[in-house]
């Protein structure tokens, strides 16, 4: 059977919450495309998300840390993978013994002992380096704080292991040419934990990519995923 809808997941990365995706959400609003948020749980209570429907076409988005947190068995059940500015180990992003590696292991430490003695200035100049924009800040009260450490910890050690070589799965890549959080292109390494159909970079946005250029972000997405095509003409779906 065709799919009747698309039902979309989205999972934030770190330090974000579930309504940095409100945008997406209007954008993408049509009767037949359900838009599901999770939520980590770092400054309201965490939520999951899951496909709803069998005759569906399933659409998984991460935005950086979110591949890590979102079930892996989501990933696997996706039509389509969206990866926006991810990554499968931090420090590998940058040459390992490099200076900059150096630093993002420094920097990651720090970033650990001040979120124990001023949270809230390091959340703050995290969100300016994500938006490239001085003093971003959202009134957010912190609710898990053990948790945005953990996960903080994760991004200095942990390692995105799994592969995935469904050669059906449509995966879509999309990087900011000026992401200040991950300093270099991670495509190769992503290459080599899934089969990247479309890979673009869109060079005057930086880590908070998919929210300052949603409607490039989501242009693309339509472009690589035809079966976006019967929303925007009206047509009855085939064959997807």
């Amino acid at each position: 059977m065709d799919p009747e809808v698309i039902e979309i997941i989205a999972y934030h990365g770190w330090g974000f919450d579930k309504s940095i995706w409100t945008a997406w959400e209007n954008s993408l609003g049509h009767p037949d495309i359900s838009f599901y948020t999770a939520n980590r749980g770092y400054f309201t209570e965490p939520e999951s998300a899951i496909f709803k429907q069998d005759n569906s076409y399933k659409i998984l988005v991460a935005h950086s840390f979110g591949l890590h947190w979102a079930p892996e068995d989501q990933i696997k059940m996706a039509d389509a993978l969206i990866l926006l500015n991810s990554f499968t180990r931090l420090p590998d992003e940058v040459s390992l013994g490099s200076l900059r590696s150096k630093h993002l292991e420094k920097m990651i430490r720090a970033m650990e002992i001040k979120l124990k003695t001023n949270r809230t200035s390091l959340l703050v100049d995290f969100w300016s380096q994500c938006y490239n924009h001085p003093e971003k800040h959202f009134e957010w009260n912190i609710n898990n704080e053990k948790l945005l450490l953990d996960d903080l910890r994760h991004l200095r050690k942990g390692v995105f292991s799994a592969t995935y070589t469904n050669t059906d799965q449509r995966v879509i890549s999309i990087e900011a040419g000026m992401d200040k959080i991950v300093l270099s292109s991670r495509l190769n390494r992503l290459n080599e934990h899934f089969r990247i159909s479309n890979s673009h970079l869109v060079e005057t946005a930086g880590h908070a990519l998919p929210f300052t250029h949603t409607d490039i972000c989501i242009s693309l997405i339509k472009e690589g995923i035809p079966i976006f095509e019967d929303y925007e003409s009206g047509n009855d779906y085939s064959g997807y």
